[in-house]
């Protein structure tokens, strides 16, 4: 399989903007850098984006815009209405679908307020119960965080706002399918993504390393049959993706499966698109943005001010990064057997875990893709028989 930059669509599917890189809480697998950091991006820095974007005509009819990197809910309200009267200016003739990823601890009525206003999308990140949760994501002060986060869960509820829930996956949270399912249940929470305990950024090890597979299949399939007991009262990310991702390779042509015509944006240049609080924008997958390694300085291809985003494929740094990309989702190709289903694994994990973008299996893509894949591939041909 051969890929180059210039036949890959470059439309993007996410815009990431980092409202600031500061965060309030101290949770012990975070991978960003300069979290302690309390600048926030500049209205100016917001609207050279706009800019950008609009000369540069990457997006379509619509733009998915989230603010992360950082708690977004420490810059005050007041900033994001002058945010999106700048974001509205230059955008009006499109659908602008606006997300916050937050810890919810600063959540309160008139977030709530200015939420409903914007018809803002919402994502809490809980890892269940707090025997769970708070073994993690601590404040500053090494205090927990659950009961504060639970309360505003209660006020989000009050105010008719809904809500997903990002749970991070660690070893300890295997042992405890059923007290966890049960939090999201008693909870009313029925939108839910599990994201494992990552190997990234400033988190050089993870409490998953050495976790057999067969423990994170287990609790995948508990998941799964105490929400088959439940009426599937809950959606799972990872299982929706999963049967979508099996539904569409099942119209996919020998062809189209080979050259895998259905590729992921984390390997599609602008199709993530990640701008941090100064300007300077990453492509790929956004954990990029602020981190280095031992091979690479920096992930940033450039800064709004100085390069516009139309110079990032001549980018030297942005050149080799890809290059390695290419060479690693050609291997995956012509080695792993999922590669129809899956594309070539996410590159963050990849030179995070393997040192090199130009690698295979991680234990992200194994973990969090392969499994549930395997999983519901079994539950559909049970179900078939």
């Amino acid at each position: 399989m051969e890929k180059n930059i210039d036949c890959i669509n470059t439309n993007i599917s996410l815009l990431v903007l980092q409202s600031t890189p500061y965060c309030n809480i101290n949770c012990k697998y975070c991978y960003l850098a300069d979290r302690d950091n309390k600048s926030i991006m500049s209205l100016e820095v917001l609207e050279k984006i706009c800019v950008e974007l609009k000369e540069s005509e990457l997006y379509g009819d619509h733009l998915s815009l989230v603010w992360h990197a950082g708690e977004p809910l420490t810059v005050p309200i007041s900033y994001y209405k002058k945010a999106f009267e700048i974001l509205y200016k230059y955008f009006s003739d499109i659908s602008i679908r606006s997300n916050f990823q937050t810890n919810g601890i600063l959540i309160n009525n008139d977030w709530c307020d200015f939420i409903n206003e914007y018809n803002i999308k919402i994502g809490i990140s809980i890892d269940g119960p707090d025997f769970l949760h708070d073994l993690n994501r601590l404040t500053m002060n090494n205090k927990p965080t659950h009961k504060a986060i639970m309360k505003n869960i209660q006020l989000l509820h009050k105010k008719a706002i809904d809500f997903h829930v990002i749970t991070v996956l660690s070893k300890d949270s295997l042992k405890y399918p059923e007290e966890i399912y049960n939090f999201y249940l008693e909870n009313n929470i029925k939108h839910v993504g599990f994201n494992i305990e990552e190997e990234e950024g400033t988190n050089l090890a993870s409490s998953l390393s050495k976790v057999a597979r067969r423990d994170i299949d287990c609790f995948y399939r508990q998941i799964w049959i105490l929400n088959k007991n439940n009426n599937f009262l809950i959606k799972f990310r990872e299982f929706d993706d999963a049967i979508d991702i099996i539904n569409q390779c099942q119209y996919l042509t020998t062809e189209d499966k080979i050259l895998n015509k259905n590729i992921s944006s984390l390997i599609r240049p602008y199709g993530i698109l990640s701008f941090d609080y100064l300007g300077n924008y990453s492509t790929f997958s956004p954990e990029l943005l602020g981190s280095t390694t031992k091979r690479y300085e920096n992930f940033i291809f450039g800064n709004i001010f100085e390069n516009p985003l139309s110079t990032m494929l001549k980018n030297k740094n942005f050149q080799q990064v890809f290059s390695e990309i290419v060479e690693g989702v050609n291997e995956c190709a012509l080695t792993c057997e999922y590669f129809p289903l899956c594309g070539g694994g996410a590159p963050s994990n990849k030179i995070f875990e393997n040192n090199t973008f130009a690698s295979t299996q991680t234990m992200y893509c194994n973990f969090s893709l392969k499994a549930p894949l395997d999983l519901c591939l079994e539950l559909l041909n049970e179900e078939e028989t």
